[in-house]
């Protein structure tokens, strides 16, 4: 990555700073988990959690709504503070576009190339843990007669053995998806600088910011967006 692109991240994070991306993911992904809630609660049929997590949608909804607003306004005025004092010019925005979108591209990459290897590995080890396990299980019955097994599986019936496997299948497939998942998280904050000034010097590259027909957004303006009085 160049120097430029450096200097122009670190000047950006003074504007933006990490508890607001951390505070912005969270009531993301509480709002997610309590629409959930809410539809479970609907099929359930039960009125009053119903309301209840309604209620608590519409809270984190406009907390959610207000840090959106607030972030999307703050990347509109500093769209403007640049233009007006000339720090970037529509060339510079332009290289370090696609300077960024090459790095980004590059390590995701690299991201799903190593992923695909470790799902392989942990493909592979199932597979021999699940041998490991049928020939353990071949030496502990070898010397037991065919009538004492068929006894001991008369005690179980079909339906709870199948269940039971169900179960320690769908177990291990979760544990694997979850382990994934969180790894590609991790593997993605690689990616997280990046993508944030790529989102933001985004909006530099419209005519209406470097012509200066945008008005710098105000504290009141944000807050009638919020709740929606900007409409009437």
């Amino acid at each position: 990555m160049s120097g430029l692109y450096f200097e122009v991240r670190s000047r950006l994070r003074r504007k933006f700073n990490w508890w607001e991306d951390i505070g912005f993911k969270f009531f993301e992904v509480v709002l997610l988990l309590l629409l959930i809630l809410y539809v479970v609660d609907l099929v359930s049929s039960n009125s009053y959690a119903s309301n209840t997590v309604f209620l608590n949608v519409l809270i984190f909804f406009f907390i959610y709504r207000g840090f959106a607003i607030f972030r999307k306004n703050k990347v509109i005025n500093i769209a403007i503070q640049y233009n007006q004092n000339n720090i970037l010019t529509p060339e510079d925005i332009d290289k370090l576009l696609k300077e960024i979108k090459k790095s980004i591209n590059s390590t995701r990459d690299l991201i799903k190339w190593g992923m695909g290897i470790f799902a392989t590995i942990m493909i592979a080890l199932l597979s021999i843990v699940s041998t490991l396990f049928s020939k353990i299980f071949d030496l502990l019955t070898k010397n037991i007669s065919e009538t004492e097994l068929l006894n001991y599986f008369k005690g179980l019936s079909i339906e709870s053995i199948v269940i039971d496997w169900i179960k320690v299948l769908f177990s291990v497939l979760i544990i694997v998806v979850v382990f994934l998942f969180v790894i590609y998280i991790i593997l993605d904050l690689f990616t997280y600088d990046r993508r944030f000034v790529y989102n933001v010097l985004i909006n530099f590259q419209y005519r209406a910011f470097q012509i200066g027909e945008l008005e710098e957004k105000r504290f009141w303006s944000s807050f009638k967006e919020i709740f929606f009085i900007d409409y009437f």
